[in-house]
Protein backbone atom coordinates (compact mmCIF):
# COMPACT_ATOMS: atom_id res chain seq x y z
CA UNK A 1 0.00 0.00 0.00
CA UNK A 2 2.80 2.43 0.90
CA UNK A 3 4.65 1.82 -2.38
CA UNK A 4 1.45 2.30 -4.40
CA UNK A 5 0.64 5.62 -2.78
CA UNK A 6 4.29 6.75 -3.05
CA UNK A 7 4.27 6.03 -6.79
CA UNK A 8 0.97 7.89 -7.23
CA UNK A 9 2.26 10.92 -5.34
CA UNK A 10 5.48 10.82 -7.34
CA UNK A 11 3.53 11.17 -10.58
CA UNK A 12 2.28 14.57 -9.43
CA UNK A 13 5.79 16.06 -9.38
CA UNK A 14 6.46 18.44 -12.27
CA UNK A 15 9.60 20.11 -13.53
CA UNK A 16 9.99 23.89 -13.55
CA UNK A 17 9.34 23.98 -17.30
CA UNK A 18 6.17 21.90 -16.99
CA UNK A 19 4.87 24.10 -14.17
CA UNK A 20 5.36 27.21 -16.34
CA UNK A 21 2.77 25.93 -18.83
CA UNK A 22 0.28 24.69 -16.25
CA UNK A 23 -2.51 27.20 -15.44
CA UNK A 24 -3.98 27.60 -11.99
CA UNK A 25 -6.87 25.21 -12.63
CA UNK A 26 -4.46 22.42 -13.57
CA UNK A 27 -2.59 23.07 -10.32
CA UNK A 28 -5.89 22.92 -8.47
CA UNK A 29 -6.64 19.57 -10.10
CA UNK A 30 -3.29 18.26 -8.89
CA UNK A 31 -4.05 19.44 -5.35
CA UNK A 32 -7.43 17.71 -5.47
CA UNK A 33 -5.90 14.42 -6.63
CA UNK A 34 -3.20 14.80 -3.98
CA UNK A 35 -5.91 15.25 -1.33
CA UNK A 36 -7.71 12.14 -2.56
CA UNK A 37 -4.54 10.08 -2.25
CA UNK A 38 -3.87 11.37 1.27
CA UNK A 39 -7.45 10.53 2.30
CA UNK A 40 -7.12 7.01 0.89
CA UNK A 41 -3.92 6.58 2.93
CA UNK A 42 -5.74 7.62 6.09
CA UNK A 43 -8.62 5.23 5.38
CA UNK A 44 -6.42 2.23 4.48
CA UNK A 45 -5.38 1.18 8.04
CA UNK A 46 -9.02 0.59 8.99
CA UNK A 47 -9.87 -1.28 5.82
CA UNK A 48 -11.54 -4.68 5.72
CA UNK A 49 -8.70 -6.58 4.02
CA UNK A 50 -5.65 -5.04 5.67
CA UNK A 51 -6.78 -5.33 9.29
CA UNK A 52 -7.89 -8.94 9.16
CA UNK A 53 -9.68 -10.43 12.16
CA UNK A 54 -8.20 -7.90 14.53
CA UNK A 55 -10.89 -5.42 13.57
CA UNK A 56 -14.04 -7.50 13.92
CA UNK A 57 -15.93 -9.11 16.78
CA UNK A 58 -18.92 -11.40 16.45
CA UNK A 59 -21.71 -12.35 18.82
CA UNK A 60 -24.51 -14.89 18.52
CA UNK A 61 -27.79 -13.41 17.41
CA UNK A 62 -30.36 -13.47 20.20
CA UNK A 63 -34.05 -12.93 19.78
CA UNK A 64 -34.86 -10.64 16.88
CA UNK A 65 -31.78 -8.41 17.22
CA UNK A 66 -30.36 -9.47 13.86
CA UNK A 67 -33.58 -9.02 11.91
CA UNK A 68 -33.07 -5.28 11.45
CA UNK A 69 -29.59 -5.57 9.91
CA UNK A 70 -30.51 -6.99 6.52
CA UNK A 71 -33.95 -6.97 4.94
CA UNK A 72 -32.85 -9.66 2.46
CA UNK A 73 -32.74 -12.21 5.30
CA UNK A 74 -35.88 -13.98 6.43
CA UNK A 75 -36.46 -16.14 9.47
CA UNK A 76 -33.66 -14.42 11.35
CA UNK A 77 -35.34 -14.90 14.74
CA UNK A 78 -33.21 -17.10 16.98
CA UNK A 79 -34.67 -18.93 19.98
CA UNK A 80 -32.66 -18.48 23.16
CA UNK A 81 -33.32 -22.12 24.17
CA UNK A 82 -31.78 -23.25 20.89
CA UNK A 83 -28.65 -21.30 21.67
CA UNK A 84 -28.33 -22.92 25.09
CA UNK A 85 -28.68 -26.44 23.65
CA UNK A 86 -26.15 -25.88 20.82
CA UNK A 87 -22.47 -26.25 21.32
CA UNK A 88 -20.90 -22.84 20.80
CA UNK A 89 -18.17 -22.42 18.18
CA UNK A 90 -14.76 -21.07 19.04
CA UNK A 91 -14.90 -17.26 19.03
CA UNK A 92 -11.55 -16.90 17.27
CA UNK A 93 -12.64 -19.33 14.56
CA UNK A 94 -15.87 -17.39 14.02
CA UNK A 95 -13.96 -14.10 13.64
CA UNK A 96 -11.49 -15.62 11.18
CA UNK A 97 -14.20 -17.38 9.24
CA UNK A 98 -16.39 -14.31 8.92
CA UNK A 99 -13.49 -12.05 8.01
CA UNK A 100 -12.20 -14.32 5.25
CA UNK A 101 -15.52 -15.40 3.77
CA UNK A 102 -17.48 -12.35 2.68
CA UNK A 103 -20.54 -13.00 0.56
CA UNK A 104 -22.84 -10.56 -1.25
CA UNK A 105 -24.74 -8.44 1.19
CA UNK A 106 -28.12 -9.08 -0.49
CA UNK A 107 -27.63 -12.84 -0.94
CA UNK A 108 -30.94 -14.52 -0.08
CA UNK A 109 -31.87 -18.14 0.63
CA UNK A 110 -30.32 -20.80 -1.59
CA UNK A 111 -31.55 -24.28 -2.45
CA UNK A 112 -29.78 -26.90 -0.35
CA UNK A 113 -31.53 -30.01 -1.69
CA UNK A 114 -34.90 -31.67 -2.17
CA UNK A 115 -37.08 -33.51 0.31
CA UNK A 116 -40.42 -35.23 0.18
CA UNK A 117 -42.01 -31.89 0.85
CA UNK A 118 -40.11 -30.14 -1.96
CA UNK A 119 -36.94 -28.15 -2.06
CA UNK A 120 -35.25 -27.00 1.07
CA UNK A 121 -33.75 -23.55 1.24
CA UNK A 122 -31.02 -22.25 3.49
CA UNK A 123 -28.48 -19.49 3.79
CA UNK A 124 -24.91 -19.97 2.67
CA UNK A 125 -22.18 -19.42 5.22
CA UNK A 126 -20.21 -16.16 5.27
CA UNK A 127 -20.28 -12.54 6.29
CA UNK A 128 -22.93 -10.54 4.46
CA UNK A 129 -21.18 -7.25 3.85
CA UNK A 130 -21.42 -4.90 0.85
CA UNK A 131 -18.60 -5.07 -1.68
CA UNK A 132 -18.40 -1.29 -1.49
CA UNK A 133 -17.41 -1.56 2.19
CA UNK A 134 -14.96 -4.43 1.66
CA UNK A 135 -12.89 -2.72 -1.01
CA UNK A 136 -13.59 0.88 -0.03
CA UNK A 137 -9.96 2.00 0.39
CA UNK A 138 -9.00 0.31 -2.90
CA UNK A 139 -11.82 2.12 -4.68
CA UNK A 140 -10.37 5.38 -3.42
CA UNK A 141 -6.86 4.53 -4.62
CA UNK A 142 -8.21 3.35 -7.98
CA UNK A 143 -10.06 6.65 -8.44
CA UNK A 144 -6.86 8.62 -7.79
CA UNK A 145 -4.90 6.36 -10.12
CA UNK A 146 -7.44 6.82 -12.93
CA UNK A 147 -7.30 10.61 -12.64
CA UNK A 148 -3.49 10.56 -12.67
CA UNK A 149 -3.38 8.19 -15.65
CA UNK A 150 -5.56 10.58 -17.63
CA UNK A 151 -3.19 13.51 -16.99
CA UNK A 152 0.35 12.16 -16.83
CA UNK A 153 0.55 10.69 -20.37
CA UNK A 154 -0.40 14.14 -21.66
CA UNK A 155 2.32 15.78 -19.58
CA UNK A 156 5.02 13.19 -20.22
CA UNK A 157 4.47 12.20 -23.85
CA UNK A 158 3.28 15.49 -25.29
CA UNK A 159 5.63 17.78 -23.38
CA UNK A 160 8.59 15.57 -24.22
CA UNK A 161 7.56 15.34 -27.87
CA UNK A 162 7.74 19.12 -28.23
CA UNK A 163 10.76 19.35 -25.89
CA UNK A 164 9.15 21.60 -23.31
CA UNK A 165 12.51 22.29 -21.70
CA UNK A 166 13.82 23.84 -24.90
CA UNK A 167 10.65 25.90 -25.37
CA UNK A 168 10.85 27.09 -21.77
CA UNK A 169 14.50 28.09 -22.13
CA UNK A 170 13.85 30.00 -25.36
CA UNK A 171 10.76 31.83 -24.15
CA UNK A 172 11.45 32.38 -20.45
CA UNK A 173 15.01 31.67 -19.31
CA UNK A 174 17.11 33.11 -22.12
CA UNK A 175 16.83 36.89 -22.42
CA UNK A 176 17.80 38.00 -25.97
CA UNK A 177 18.41 41.55 -24.75
CA UNK A 178 20.18 41.24 -21.42
CA UNK A 179 22.69 38.64 -22.58
CA UNK A 180 24.12 40.92 -25.29
CA UNK A 181 23.67 44.25 -23.53
CA UNK A 182 27.40 44.91 -23.37
CA UNK A 183 28.09 43.77 -26.93
CA UNK A 184 28.45 46.05 -29.91
CA UNK A 185 25.63 46.68 -32.34
CA UNK A 186 26.64 44.04 -34.88
CA UNK A 187 26.98 41.32 -32.23
CA UNK A 188 23.59 42.22 -30.75
CA UNK A 189 21.87 42.01 -34.12
CA UNK A 190 23.58 38.72 -34.94
CA UNK A 191 22.56 37.15 -31.63
CA UNK A 192 18.97 38.39 -31.81
CA UNK A 193 18.64 37.18 -35.39
CA UNK A 194 19.81 33.76 -34.24
CA UNK A 195 17.24 33.74 -31.43
CA UNK A 196 14.49 34.66 -33.90
CA UNK A 197 15.26 31.63 -36.04
CA UNK A 198 15.46 29.36 -32.97
CA UNK A 199 12.05 30.53 -31.74
CA UNK A 200 10.42 30.09 -35.15
CA UNK A 201 11.98 26.64 -35.62
CA UNK A 202 10.95 25.54 -32.12
CA UNK A 203 7.40 26.85 -32.48
CA UNK A 204 7.08 25.25 -35.91
CA UNK A 205 7.85 21.83 -34.42
CA UNK A 206 4.80 21.99 -32.13
CA UNK A 207 2.04 19.80 -33.51
CA UNK A 208 -1.28 18.36 -32.24
CA UNK A 209 -0.91 20.17 -28.92
CA UNK A 210 -4.41 21.62 -29.14
CA UNK A 211 -6.04 18.29 -30.01
CA UNK A 212 -4.17 16.42 -27.28
CA UNK A 213 -5.00 18.98 -24.60
CA UNK A 214 -8.65 18.97 -25.68
CA UNK A 215 -8.82 15.15 -25.67
CA UNK A 216 -7.24 14.95 -22.23
CA UNK A 217 -9.75 17.45 -20.83
CA UNK A 218 -12.77 15.67 -22.32
CA UNK A 219 -11.60 12.30 -20.98
CA UNK A 220 -11.08 13.83 -17.53
CA UNK A 221 -14.64 15.17 -17.55
CA UNK A 222 -16.12 11.83 -18.64
CA UNK A 223 -14.07 9.85 -16.11
CA UNK A 224 -14.80 12.18 -13.20
CA UNK A 225 -18.54 12.18 -13.97
CA UNK A 226 -18.62 8.37 -14.21
CA UNK A 227 -16.73 7.98 -10.92
CA UNK A 228 -18.92 10.60 -9.27
CA UNK A 229 -22.10 8.78 -10.30
CA UNK A 230 -20.59 5.51 -9.05
CA UNK A 231 -19.88 6.95 -5.61
CA UNK A 232 -23.23 8.72 -5.31
CA UNK A 233 -25.06 5.55 -6.36
CA UNK A 234 -23.39 3.42 -3.68
CA UNK A 235 -23.67 6.15 -1.08
CA UNK A 236 -27.41 6.58 -1.63
CA UNK A 237 -28.52 3.25 -3.16
CA UNK A 238 -29.12 1.63 0.18
CA UNK A 239 -28.29 3.63 3.24
CA UNK A 240 -28.66 0.49 5.41
CA UNK A 241 -25.34 -0.85 4.08
CA UNK A 242 -23.57 1.65 6.38
CA UNK A 243 -25.06 0.02 9.47
CA UNK A 244 -23.12 -0.73 12.64
CA UNK A 245 -23.16 -4.55 12.35
CA UNK A 246 -23.48 -7.23 9.67
CA UNK A 247 -24.88 -10.74 9.69
CA UNK A 248 -22.50 -13.70 9.48
CA UNK A 249 -23.78 -17.28 9.21
CA UNK A 250 -21.43 -20.08 10.30
CA UNK A 251 -22.73 -23.66 10.09
CA UNK A 252 -26.34 -22.42 10.36
CA UNK A 253 -25.47 -20.33 13.40
CA UNK A 254 -26.29 -16.64 13.08
CA UNK A 255 -23.86 -14.01 14.33
CA UNK A 256 -23.86 -10.26 14.31
CA UNK A 257 -20.39 -8.86 13.59
CA UNK A 258 -19.18 -5.34 14.13
CA UNK A 259 -15.93 -3.40 13.99
CA UNK A 260 -15.85 -1.63 10.62
CA UNK A 261 -15.98 2.15 10.61
CA UNK A 262 -18.89 2.30 8.20
CA UNK A 263 -19.94 5.74 9.42
CA UNK A 264 -16.44 7.00 8.69
CA UNK A 265 -16.60 5.42 5.22
CA UNK A 266 -19.89 7.21 4.57
CA UNK A 267 -18.34 10.58 5.49
CA UNK A 268 -15.21 9.95 3.45
CA UNK A 269 -17.32 8.91 0.48
CA UNK A 270 -19.15 12.24 0.49
CA UNK A 271 -15.85 14.11 0.86
CA UNK A 272 -14.55 12.26 -2.18
CA UNK A 273 -17.73 13.09 -4.07
CA UNK A 274 -17.28 16.78 -3.20
CA UNK A 275 -13.67 16.75 -4.42
CA UNK A 276 -14.75 15.06 -7.65
CA UNK A 277 -17.43 17.70 -8.21
CA UNK A 278 -14.82 20.45 -7.92
CA UNK A 279 -12.45 18.45 -10.16
CA UNK A 280 -15.16 18.05 -12.79
CA UNK A 281 -16.09 21.76 -12.66
CA UNK A 282 -12.43 22.73 -13.15
CA UNK A 283 -12.22 20.52 -16.23
CA UNK A 284 -15.45 21.95 -17.60
CA UNK A 285 -13.98 25.42 -17.18
CA UNK A 286 -10.82 24.20 -18.88
CA UNK A 287 -12.89 22.87 -21.79
CA UNK A 288 -14.61 26.23 -22.21
CA UNK A 289 -11.22 27.93 -21.98
CA UNK A 290 -9.77 25.72 -24.72
CA UNK A 291 -12.59 26.05 -27.24
CA UNK A 292 -12.99 29.81 -26.75
CA UNK A 293 -11.29 31.87 -29.46
CA UNK A 294 -9.00 33.86 -27.18
CA UNK A 295 -8.70 31.42 -24.25
CA UNK A 296 -9.52 34.34 -21.89
CA UNK A 297 -5.79 35.06 -22.02
CA UNK A 298 -4.18 38.48 -21.36
CA UNK A 299 -1.76 37.77 -24.20
CA UNK A 300 -4.54 37.18 -26.69
CA UNK A 301 -6.32 40.40 -25.70
CA UNK A 302 -3.13 42.31 -26.49
CA UNK A 303 -2.64 40.46 -29.78
CA UNK A 304 -6.25 41.14 -30.79
CA UNK A 305 -5.72 44.84 -30.12
CA UNK A 306 -2.54 44.78 -32.21
CA UNK A 307 -4.41 43.11 -35.08
CA UNK A 308 -6.91 45.98 -35.21
CA UNK A 309 -4.13 48.53 -35.74
CA UNK A 310 -3.19 47.45 -39.24
CA UNK A 311 -2.01 44.68 -41.50
CA UNK A 312 -0.45 41.74 -39.67
CA UNK A 313 2.73 40.31 -41.14
CA UNK A 314 2.61 36.82 -42.70
CA UNK A 315 5.20 35.68 -40.19
CA UNK A 316 3.02 36.54 -37.18
CA UNK A 317 -0.04 35.06 -38.91
CA UNK A 318 1.74 31.75 -39.39
CA UNK A 319 3.27 31.79 -35.93
CA UNK A 320 0.31 32.93 -33.82
CA UNK A 321 -2.99 33.93 -35.41
CA UNK A 322 -3.20 30.96 -37.78
CA UNK A 323 -1.64 28.32 -35.53
CA UNK A 324 -3.89 27.09 -32.73
CA UNK A 325 -1.17 24.85 -31.26
CA UNK A 326 1.32 27.66 -30.71
CA UNK A 327 -1.44 30.05 -29.68
CA UNK A 328 -2.69 27.64 -27.01
CA UNK A 329 0.84 27.03 -25.68
CA UNK A 330 1.63 30.75 -25.45
CA UNK A 331 -1.74 31.50 -23.85
CA UNK A 332 -1.08 28.81 -21.25
CA UNK A 333 2.30 30.39 -20.54
CA UNK A 334 0.78 33.87 -20.23
CA UNK A 335 -2.00 32.60 -17.94
CA UNK A 336 0.35 30.77 -15.58
CA UNK A 337 3.53 32.89 -15.75
CA UNK A 338 2.43 36.25 -17.14
CA UNK A 339 2.46 37.55 -20.69
CA UNK A 340 5.89 39.21 -20.59
CA UNK A 341 7.84 36.20 -21.89
CA UNK A 342 5.48 35.15 -24.74
CA UNK A 343 4.97 38.78 -25.80
CA UNK A 344 8.74 39.30 -25.88
CA UNK A 345 9.15 36.23 -28.10
CA UNK A 346 6.48 37.40 -30.55
CA UNK A 347 7.91 40.92 -30.60
CA UNK A 348 11.39 39.58 -31.26
CA UNK A 349 10.09 37.67 -34.29
CA UNK A 350 7.81 40.37 -35.71
CA UNK A 351 9.19 43.85 -36.46
CA UNK A 352 5.81 45.63 -36.48
CA UNK A 353 4.89 44.29 -33.07
CA UNK A 354 8.29 45.35 -31.80
CA UNK A 355 7.63 48.85 -33.16
CA UNK A 356 4.25 49.06 -31.43
CA UNK A 357 5.82 48.34 -28.02
CA UNK A 358 8.21 51.33 -28.16
CA UNK A 359 7.07 54.84 -27.12
CA UNK A 360 7.12 57.78 -29.52
CA UNK A 361 10.28 59.92 -29.50
CA UNK A 362 10.29 63.69 -30.20
CA UNK A 363 13.82 64.95 -30.98
CA UNK A 364 14.33 68.70 -30.68
CA UNK A 365 17.15 70.93 -31.96
CA UNK A 366 20.65 70.46 -30.68
CA UNK A 367 22.03 73.19 -28.38
CA UNK A 368 25.25 73.80 -26.45
CA UNK A 369 25.87 74.47 -22.79
CA UNK A 370 28.21 77.14 -21.36
CA UNK A 371 31.21 74.88 -21.74
CA UNK A 372 30.36 74.33 -25.39
CA UNK A 373 29.24 70.73 -24.97
CA UNK A 374 26.38 69.63 -27.25
CA UNK A 375 22.97 68.96 -25.67
CA UNK A 376 19.85 67.52 -27.26
CA UNK A 377 16.35 67.74 -25.87
CA UNK A 378 14.07 64.76 -26.48
CA UNK A 379 10.51 64.05 -25.43
CA UNK A 380 9.13 60.55 -24.89
CA UNK A 381 5.38 60.20 -25.34
CA UNK A 382 3.09 57.31 -24.49
CA UNK A 383 0.20 57.68 -26.91
CA UNK A 384 -3.06 56.53 -25.26
CA UNK A 385 -4.57 54.98 -28.41
CA UNK A 386 -1.49 52.94 -29.21
CA UNK A 387 -0.90 49.28 -28.38
CA UNK A 388 1.65 50.27 -25.76
CA UNK A 389 -0.88 52.64 -24.20
CA UNK A 390 -3.41 49.81 -24.06
CA UNK A 391 -0.89 47.51 -22.38
CA UNK A 392 0.11 50.14 -19.81
CA UNK A 393 -3.55 50.62 -18.79
CA UNK A 394 -4.04 46.95 -17.96
CA UNK A 395 -4.18 46.20 -14.23
CA UNK A 396 -1.93 43.18 -14.61
CA UNK A 397 0.80 45.15 -16.42
CA UNK A 398 3.44 47.55 -15.16
CA UNK A 399 5.41 49.18 -17.96
CA UNK A 400 8.74 50.99 -17.60
CA UNK A 401 11.15 52.48 -20.13
CA UNK A 402 14.90 52.91 -20.24
CA UNK A 403 16.82 55.42 -22.41
CA UNK A 404 20.54 54.81 -22.86
CA UNK A 405 22.85 57.42 -24.35
CA UNK A 406 26.31 56.00 -23.91
CA UNK A 407 27.04 56.23 -20.20
CA UNK A 408 23.86 58.24 -19.56
CA UNK A 409 20.92 56.09 -18.48
CA UNK A 410 17.44 57.35 -17.61
CA UNK A 411 14.44 55.31 -16.44
CA UNK A 412 10.80 56.28 -16.81
CA UNK A 413 7.58 54.72 -15.57
CA UNK A 414 4.08 54.58 -16.98
CA UNK A 415 2.70 57.05 -14.42
CA UNK A 416 3.20 59.98 -16.83
CA UNK A 417 2.04 60.31 -20.43
CA UNK A 418 5.22 62.14 -21.51
CA UNK A 419 8.75 62.72 -20.30
CA UNK A 420 11.46 65.24 -21.16
CA UNK A 421 15.12 64.30 -21.21
CA UNK A 422 18.32 66.16 -21.94
CA UNK A 423 20.94 64.12 -23.74
CA UNK A 424 24.43 64.94 -22.60
CA UNK A 425 27.56 64.25 -24.56
CA UNK A 426 29.85 61.65 -22.96
CA UNK A 427 32.74 59.47 -23.99
CA UNK A 428 30.47 56.54 -24.93
CA UNK A 429 27.78 58.51 -26.76
CA UNK A 430 27.76 58.11 -30.53
CA UNK A 431 24.49 59.79 -31.44
CA UNK A 432 22.47 56.56 -31.12
CA UNK A 433 19.83 56.11 -28.42
CA UNK A 434 18.97 52.66 -27.13
CA UNK A 435 15.33 52.56 -26.00
CA UNK A 436 13.89 49.54 -24.18
CA UNK A 437 10.42 48.74 -22.88
CA UNK A 438 9.98 46.48 -19.86
CA UNK A 439 6.77 44.72 -18.86
CA UNK A 440 6.54 43.48 -15.28
CA UNK A 441 10.31 43.60 -14.95
CA UNK A 442 11.11 41.83 -18.24
CA UNK A 443 12.40 43.64 -21.34
CA UNK A 444 9.99 42.96 -24.20
CA UNK A 445 11.23 45.32 -26.92
CA UNK A 446 14.42 47.22 -27.72
CA UNK A 447 15.27 49.65 -30.52
CA UNK A 448 18.01 52.08 -31.42
CA UNK A 449 17.30 55.61 -32.71
CA UNK A 450 19.97 57.40 -34.74
CA UNK A 451 19.86 61.09 -33.81
CA UNK A 452 22.07 61.88 -36.78
CA UNK A 453 19.25 60.87 -39.10
CA UNK A 454 17.46 64.23 -38.71
CA UNK A 455 15.05 65.78 -36.26
CA UNK A 456 11.36 65.22 -35.89
CA UNK A 457 8.87 62.73 -34.49
CA UNK A 458 9.90 59.09 -34.37
CA UNK A 459 7.32 56.41 -33.55
CA UNK A 460 9.24 53.61 -32.01
CA UNK A 461 11.52 51.55 -34.14
CA UNK A 462 10.31 53.22 -37.32
CA UNK A 463 12.88 55.85 -36.43
CA UNK A 464 15.53 53.45 -37.68
CA UNK A 465 14.53 53.71 -41.31
CA UNK A 466 18.19 53.49 -42.37
CA UNK A 467 17.93 49.77 -41.73
CA UNK A 468 14.41 49.41 -43.10
CA UNK A 469 15.41 47.29 -46.08
CA UNK A 470 17.53 45.08 -43.92
CA UNK A 471 14.64 44.53 -41.48
CA UNK A 472 12.30 43.55 -44.30
CA UNK A 473 14.82 40.99 -45.53
CA UNK A 474 15.09 39.72 -41.97
CA UNK A 475 11.35 39.02 -41.85
CA UNK A 476 11.59 37.29 -45.22
CA UNK A 477 14.24 34.98 -43.78
CA UNK A 478 11.99 34.18 -40.82
CA UNK A 479 9.09 33.27 -43.12
CA UNK A 480 11.39 31.05 -45.18
CA UNK A 481 12.59 29.37 -41.98
CA UNK A 482 8.98 28.75 -40.96
CA UNK A 483 8.20 27.18 -44.31
CA UNK A 484 11.22 24.92 -44.02
CA UNK A 485 10.11 23.76 -40.56
CA UNK A 486 6.58 23.04 -41.76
Amino acid sequence: MASITANLLGQLNLSTAEKAFRPWWDDMENFLVYSMIIISILVAPGGFILTGSNNIDCNRCQGSHCCSYNYHLRGCYVDADLIENEKELNAYFVRRFCENNPVPWNLGPQSVGSTSNGYEYGYSDGLRIPTYIIYFQYFLLAISAILIVLDRPFVIILFRSLNIEQVYNLLVVEDPYQQVKQKDKLERKTYQSKKRHEIVSCMGAIGSYFTSYLTRTVLSIVASLAILLFIIFYQMYNYDQFQEAFICIVHERWYECSGHATGFYLTVGWIYASLLIVYCLLNIYNLVWIISSGHFSPLDSVMKRFKTEGVVSPCLTRLYYGNRNVKLLLCLLSTSSGMSAPLRALALVDRKLRQALIPAIQVNNKSYDQQGRPKTQIKIELQPNSLLGYVSKRKDCYVTFCIENGLQVENFTETCSSWDMTLEDNEKSDGVLRISTSLNGLIISVTEVDLNNGNGMHQGITAVQLNGKQMENENDHIINAWQRVN
